[in-house]
């Protein structure tokens, strides 16, 4: 009941007022007043059970009864802070409330809470003796507890319509955000929410449903359409459009519902809603993946998910085990991409080499475009690359440093290109074991045609030993051969 409604405002009487001063301000106030109106309050007010609801709707337990003052705390919002007991702060908020103009959706969100803790701080017992007190006073009959809890219900029950008209007034964007601020503030204490804000919530709910089902029906068509234009090979410029309008549609849907998902969770309940169309998503997301390798896509209606979803545990478990594995995923993809884009990197810079021995070019452009491929070499990240990868380079970069060798005779270059090898693939098992071998070899030989340089010095010195240069030739490529043998 508003307090411009109430009995006692329209005939500007008190509580401890008897039977015959609310009939003689019945009959004076009808003179300037409707006389119909004055006649329902005066009867109200004079029928023990029907005045009790003007009774606890007027400012009971409190210093101030008179309409005038009444009228003066409206004026000066001087009620919040006045000594006034939590029913009769509770009547003024909700009568402000009723005529508040429009304000933002953190202002209404305030006045619903202090609305909401007010109501929730109503002492039963403390309405009782006073109503029954003023009573006494005023010559009524006492009234009794299960009528006075009764009315008291009743009350409450007109806030939550105050507070709810408040909210309707506002556009739905709006609404939703007033919502979730009020729901958000009231959780972040350790008490439990308000029992109007959750009552508040389950109206709210009620009036969304028609919202919520026209975008569910949105993001169902375009959950269709998309799955159509992936099985039909239609390209990303195709499918890119019509994922960002499902994301924008899911958040749209989420905006709406999210006052209902925390006070869901607030209770320890789930919004089945929420649950549907997060699988609903999910689905299509690893559809994309799994039948057509979108991971970008993939990845996009993840992210958003946990993003929008982040108010309901279940879907947040799931969908954090979801965003793992696409990560590591990405990042193996990641990894892939870099050493295809290393590996043609490689093979060209050896094809070049190559051709650039074959057609005798000089010693210092050899070793110039050696030391790029050294440099390349180096970058290789076997450890995460894939076998088959790893195995490639090698025998790649090894093939080149045999063809230098055997063709070209370039056995430092040949052992230059072993090491760099060595150094890629050091923690790689059976390749890393096999270029041990490879350099060792390569070291032997480099020593061995030192000791055959220098022991043919000495006998062209002394003449006679030439044929030891030629003998030592022979010898180096038979451990060449070895070398290789198993590449």
């Amino acid at each position: 009941m508003d307090y411009l409604q109430n009995p006692f405002y329209i005939l500007n009487v008190a509580p401890q007022d008897n039977r015959r001063r609310i009939m003689e301000q019945a009959d004076a106030r009808s003179l300037f007043q409707d006389p119909e109106e004055c006649r329902t309050a005066a009867t109200t007010l004079t029928n023990p059970r029907r005045r009790l609801l003007a009774e606890i709707a007027w400012l009971p337990c409190s210093r101030l009864e008179r309409p005038e003052d009444m009228r003066e705390l409206m004026n000066t919002a001087l009620f919040g802070t006045s000594n006034l007991t939590p029913i009769a702060r509770s009547n003024l908020l909700a009568a402000e409330l009723g005529r508040l103009p429009d304000c933002t959706s953190d202002v209404l969100a305030t006045r619903l809470l202090r609305i909401a803790y007010s109501a929730e701080e109503i002492d039963t017992e403390q309405v009782f003796t006073v109503i029954n007190a003023d009573r006494v006073v005023s010559g009524f009959p006492k009234t009794n507890t299960l009528d006075l809890e009764t009315e008291i219900q009743n009350l409450r029950d007109y806030y939550r319509k105050v507070m709810q008209s408040a909210v309707t007034k506002q556009v739905e964007t709006q609404r939703a955000e007033t919502m979730t601020r009020a729901i958000e503030r009231a959780t972040l204490s350790t008490q439990q929410m308000p029992l109007l804000i959750n009552r508040l919530v389950d109206s709210y709910e009620v009036d969304a449903q028609m919202s919520l089902g026209e975008q569910e029906m949105k993001i169902a068509a375009l959950d269709e359409k998309l799955r159509a234009a992936a099985d039909a090979d239609r390209p990303d410029s195709v499918l890119t459009p019509l994922v960002n309008r499902l994301i924008s549609a899911v958040k749209h849907w989420d905006a709406i519902a999210q006052p209902i998902q925390l006070s869901k969770k607030s209770r320890g309940l789930s919004h089945r809603g929420s649950l549907d169309l997060a699988w609903r998503v999910r689905e299509l997301a690893l559809y994309l993946w799994n039948d057509y390798g979108k991971l970008d896509f993939c990845k996009q209606f993840i992210n958003m998910l946990r993003e929008v979803f982040a108010e309901v545990s279940e879907v947040v478990a799931i969908i954090d085990e979801d965003k793992k594995s696409l990560d590591d995923i990405a990042m193996q993809h990641a990894h892939l991409t870099r050493g295809v884009e290393q590996f043609e990197r490689i093979k060209a810079q050896v094809e070049k080499l190559q051709a650039a021995a074959d057609a005798k070019r000089s010693d210092a452009l050899l070793n110039s475009m050696v030391a790029d491929l050294t440099r390349y070499v180096n970058r290789w990240d076997a450890a995460v690359q894939p076998t088959e990868a790893n195995t490639a380079v090698t025998v790649l970069v090894r093939g080149l440093a045999l063809h230098l060798w055997n063709e070209h005779g370039q056995l430092d270059i040949s052992l230059q290109l072993t090491k760099a090898l060595q150094r890629a693939f050091a923690d790689v098992g059976e390749i890393s074991d096999r270029l041990e071998e490879d350099n060792k070899t390569l070291s032997q030989l480099v020593q061995e045609r030192a000791r055959i340089l220098k022991t043919s010095g000495q006998e062209s010195a002394g003449g006679g030993y030439g044929c030891l240069w030629t003998m030592g030739i022979f010898i180096a490529l038979g451990l060449l051969g070895a070398l290789f043998e198993n590449c």
